[in-house]
C-alpha cells in the first residue's frame, strides 16, 4: 500500500495544579454574582459551591469528591495529595464558608442596592441559619452533597 495524503497527530497535555481544599481562586467570584446571590439565599450556597469547586472555567478548584456515596468519608485535596475526612462535618464546613462569604458581603453593600423585599428574604434566611435552623440545615447539606455528587469527575 502507497500513503496518500499527510497524517497529522496532536497531543495535547492540560496540567492542572490543584488547589489546597480551602485555599481556592475565587477570582471570578465578584461582588456582583455574591449580590446576585443574596437575592436567592435559599439556593445561594448550593449554587456558589457549584461557582467555585465545580467551575469549568477553574478546575484547580476541583479539589472535593465523594469517592463512595454510601461512605461517611469525603476527599480533599490537602497539602498535594487526596485526604479522607468525615463527611457530615466537612460539608457542613464547605457550607459555612459560603455562608459567611455571603454574609461577609451583605454587611458591605450598601444598603439601597437591595430592596426590601431581598433584605426580608435574606434576613429570614440568615436567621434561620444562625439559630440552626434544622430543615433549613438539612436541606443545605443534601442539596450540597448532591451537588458534590453530581459535579465529580470520577
Amino acid at each position: 500500500l502507497t500513503k496518500v495524503g499527510t497524517t497529522n497527530n496532536t497531543t495535547i497535555n492540560n496540567n492542572i495544579q490543584l488547589n489546597n481544599y480551602g485555599s481556592e481562586d475565587l477570582s471570578h467570584i465578584t461582588d456582583a454574582l455574591k449580590t446576585q446571590l443574596i437575592k436567592i439565599p435559599f439556593v445561594a450556597i448550593q449554587k456558589l459551591i457549584e461557582k467555585i469547586h465545580f467551575n469549568a472555567k477553574k478546575p484547580e478548584n476541583t479539589n472535593i469528591m465523594i469517592t463512595n456515596k454510601r461512605d461517611n468519608k469525603i476527599s480533599i485535596f490537602e497539602n498535594g495529595k487526596w485526604v479522607y475526612k468525615n463527611k457530615k462535618r466537612t460539608i457542613k464546613n464547605i457550607i459555612d464558608d459560603k455562608y459567611y462569604i455571603l454574609e461577609d458581603h451583605y454587611n458591605e453593600i450598601p444598603e439601597d442596592q437591595l430592596s426590601g423585599f431581598n433584605h426580608d428574604i435574606y434576613k429570614n434566611f440568615s436567621n434561620k441559619y444562625e439559630n440552626g435552623d434544622r430543615d433549613t440545615a438539612n436541606k443545605m447539606y443534601e442539596d450540597a452533597e448532591i451537588i458534590i455528587l453530581n459535579n465529580q469527575e470520577v
